[in-house]
């Protein structure tokens, strides 16, 4: 199956649907006992033609991401559109950088299509400081 494309005025292009992880290896909460059930979910959606994958590091405290990590290798990377998003409890600059390297550890590749706040929190400042923003 051929799944559409949205490109957007800079240029970026992605997949105008695709496969969402929530509740895979659990809800706010860690589960394993449909591990495989799900691991196999995400590769029957590659096979056809799913190439876009949303996760987060707050589903099932970041089980998930691994399940989508064991769930895409073998696959062409570049194939595939990866998209997590970071807690909202996570939004300083430090924390939105340590969650990424976490997630991108979890999902086992070096970069992200899309990263996105999951929640916004008032309470935490998205202002960035002067240095600039890398994340090896």
């Amino acid at each position: 199956m051929k799944i559409p494309t949205k490109k957007l005025k800079c240029g970026f292009e992605m997949p105008v649907f695709g496969l969402g992880t929530w509740r895979m290896g659990g809800g706010y909460k860690k589960g394993t006992n449909t591990d495989k059930a799900d691991i196999n979910a995400i590769r029957a959606a590659i096979k056809l033609g799913v190439m876009h994958i949303d996760t987060a590091e707050l589903y099932g405290e970041g089980h998930t991401e691994e399940l989508v990590g064991k769930a895409i290798r073998g696959n062409d990377r570049k194939k595939l559109f990866i998209a997590s998003k970071v807690n909202g409890q996570n939004l300083s600059y430090r924390n939105v950088i340590n969650s990424c390297k976490a997630s991108l550890k979890r999902l086992k590749t070096d970069y992200l299509d899309l990263y996105i706040i999951h929640w916004p929190n008032h309470k935490i400042s998205i202002k960035t400081p002067c240095a600039p923003l890398t994340i090896s």
